[in-house]
């Protein structure tokens, strides 16, 4: 048995090493979940009149009326795997809320495209080569 913990101790093995690997993992996993679950919980909801908005579980919900809203911004670019597409809107408080990522989540529906038809666009972020069929689904 002392000669077993000896070798343990005195040349790495897959054993050691996968042992410390997982302990460094449960550190970093530690530290991030709670960052993570803090901003997983952010939400915002375009109603025909409204934006709500609540950045987290822990604060109050934000009402914001369609007049506040400053600009669109469609974006649209290309990855690893193809275009990705969003789009964001911008309050004239200087809030930026995002809409939706392709990539995690459906594409804007037609009806929140069309309730911010009449809203300011800067589509400084779309891709001069992105398809015209993903411009028509970020696009007011």
């Amino acid at each position: 048995m002392p000669i077993r913990s000896a070798l343990w101790r005195s040349k790495p093995s897959f054993m050691r090493s996968q042992s410390e690997i997982s302990k460094f993992a449960l550190r970093i996993s530690l530290f991030v979940l709670p960052i993570y679950l803090f901003a997983l919980s952010s939400n915002v909801c375009v109603s025909d009149s409204q934006i709500y908005y609540r950045p987290n579980i822990f604060f109050r919900l934000r009402t914001y009326g369609m007049s506040q809203i400053k600009e669109v911004r469609p974006r649209c670019g290309r990855g690893r795997r193809g275009w990705h597409t969003g789009l964001e809107i911008a309050m004239t408080d200087a809030s930026v809320f995002d809409l939706g990522d392709a990539m995690t989540s459906a594409p804007p529906s037609a009806r929140m495209l069309a309730l911010l038809r009449n809203v300011p666009l800067n589509a400084s972020q779309i891709h001069h080569d992105c398809p015209v069929a993903l411009r028509k689904e970020i696009t007011p």
